[in-house]
């Protein structure tokens, strides 16, 4: 059976080997934000070739000297670190850039690749445990709100990225195609398709029907050592109070990095600070201090981030057929309040975020095309359960105020 015909000419697929395919997307219409991807690329081209270059530049003139100074050898080695960390930058700005993402089918693996320019990054689902295709996102007709990720379902654990940064019109067709080769070609009878993020919001000033969500389906459960505090009022109202999660938990590893980073960083500009000194060379000197201020600046940045990451708290209310969100933390308190019907969805879905290649949740409002996401990296049933305690409020509140 020909399964071509369905794609958008946008998406080429190609047969490789015996029943392998390949689907290949086309570049990712970022809009002016790709311009994001240039800045990356002189940041961290400037990034790898300037320490490198200064470190380089004590042990090459002792060789042209006929002097060959071991010392200056050591320390032009300390400056790949700033190289690898360089080109590292300079792939995020290619994918931003130039990114593109090939699916292919390979024996009993699903293999994703993301193509920016020169730059390559490979991850590898095994075919036996998708159970379903999901598409997360991509509701909105508005600018970037509109890209959406095509995800596998492997059961408890997290979905896995397969294609992200497309709008649905894309990822839906290939998604369809993809699941019907695999049923046909690896015997995966069960695989489906399905939309899963953002769930509507049960409002019926909103004009969405709420008899078929919140009337007939069984409420969420707050899950097992959440430590969220739920209070419910008359009226069909509730607040919920996520308390900080901790710097080493909500950080996701940030704020560790963020002290590896510091040190060695900070180790690395003091040794390049002594040995210009202690040489008299002062133009290196004048060199060095103020990239000594950049790396460092990176480091405290980082480990504050991960402060404000880990302390955080968070706070929702319904009431009156409105959802008000306020956020707490190092850099001061955030307040966000809409009514239902400015309200499009409320659910959980991808934050952005990848931890060893698994997509980051978060808890997700959609407000007239715009996303405003939150609690990004805690257990996924808890989200859940916040997602639907929060739309059944909504709708108790909204029929009794209407």
């Amino acid at each position: 059976m020909d399964t071509r015909s369905d794609l958008p000419t946008e998406i080429t697929r190609t047969v490789l080997f015996g029943d392998d395919i390949r689907y290949r997307l086309p570049r990712r219409d970022l809009g002016r934000a790709r311009l994001f991807g240039l800045i990356f690329i002189l940041f961290g081209a400037v990034f790898a070739t300037a320490p490198t270059i200064g470190m380089w530049s004590g042990f090459i003139r002792s060789v042209l000297k006929n002097q060959v100074d071991w010392f200056s050898l050591i320390f032009a080695l300390f400056s790949l670190p700033f190289l690898l960390a360089g080109l590292g930058i300079v792939g995020i700005g290619s994918f931003i850039l130039w990114g593109r993402t090939e699916v292919i089918v390979r024996g009993e693996t699903l293999v994703t690749r993301e193509r920016g320019g020169l730059f390559r990054w490979t991850r590898k689902i095994p075919i036996e445990i998708i159970m379903k295709l999901q598409i997360a996102g991509g509701r909105s007709s508005d600018g970037l709100a509109s890209m959406a990720a095509l995800v596998a379902d492997v059961g408890e654990k997290q979905p896995r990225w397969i294609a992200a940064g497309y709008t649905t019109e894309l990822l839906e067709p290939l998604a369809e195609n993809l699941a019907r080769y695999l049923r046909e070609y690896r015997v995966l009878e069960s695989i489906q398709v399905e939309q899963v993020e953002p769930q509507p919001t049960e409002s019926k000033a909103s004009g969405v029907d709420s008899e078929s969500v919140t009337q007939l389906a069984e409420p969420v459960l707050q899950p097992t050592g959440s430590r969220a505090v739920l209070e419910r009022f008359e009226g069909g109202g509730i607040t919920l109070n996520v308390p900080a999660a901790g710097i080493i938990r909500g950080s996701k590893g940030l704020f560790f990095f963020s002290i590896f980073w510091t040190l060695f960083t900070g180790g690395i500009c003091c040794v390049f600070f002594f040995a210009s000194g202690k040489a008299g060379d002062w133009k290196m000197l004048l060199l060095v201090v103020p990239f000594s201020l950049v790396f460092v600046g990176v480091g405290v940045g980082m480990m504050v981030a991960a402060i404000n990451m880990g302390t955080r708290r968070v706070a929702v209310a319904v009431f009156d057929g409105s959802l008000m969100l306020m956020r707490k933390g190092v850099f001061g308190t955030k307040k966000a309040e809409w009514t239902a019907e400015e309200i499009e969805s409320v659910g959980v879905g991808p934050s952005g975020m990848e931890v060893n290649d698994v997509p980051v949740l978060e808890f997700q409002v959609v407000v007239r095309g715009s996303k405003h996401g939150m609690l990004a990296g805690h257990p996924t049933d808890e989200l859940e359960w916040i997602a639907d305690e929060v739309r059944r409020a909504l709708d108790r509140t909204s029929e009794m105020g209407g």
